[in-house]
């Protein structure tokens, strides 16, 4: 999905009026090679940001879900103005990234759980989050 935004974002195409693309990217190895170039070649052009995370960086260690946190305000943004969610990979990641959602939701929106629940919920119903999950 990532590369297909990013090439569609590169064509002229007055037309075309993609925001951000941001790409929460988690590993176990800090030196995994997955995607590296490709990835590295998008930032620099400009039609892509990437947040990485190694869950077993012996410097510091983390999930997506502790960057979802930590990028929260950017992601509270980017959620206002009509921003789309793409969740893949396994299914305990899918749930640990809906409950850091919740949970930037909750404070970017100054709201309470029920009504942060409520908020990624008629996010999916309506399409604007869409989660690829596996066991």
């Amino acid at each position: 999905m990532w590369q297909q935004r990013c090439i569609l974002d590169r064509i002229d195409n007055p037309d075309s009026n993609f925001g951000e693309n941001i790409l929460f990217f988690g590993s176990d190895d800090p030196k995994d090679s997955f995607y590296s170039e490709e990835l590295l070649q998008l930032e620099k052009q400009g039609s892509l940001i990437v947040h990485r995370t190694a869950a077993f960086d012996p410097r510091e260690p983390s999930f997506i879900q502790h960057s979802l946190r930590k990028h929260g305000n950017e992601i509270g943004e980017l959620l206002d103005k009509g921003a789309h969610l793409y969740i893949c990979g396994h299914k305990a990641f899918g749930q640990a990234a809906n409950r850091a959602l919740v949970d930037v939701i909750m404070k970017s929106h100054e709201c309470n759980y029920m009504e942060a629940t409520h908020f990624v919920k008629e996010m999916k119903n309506t399409g604007r989050m869409v989660e690829e999950v596996f066991e």
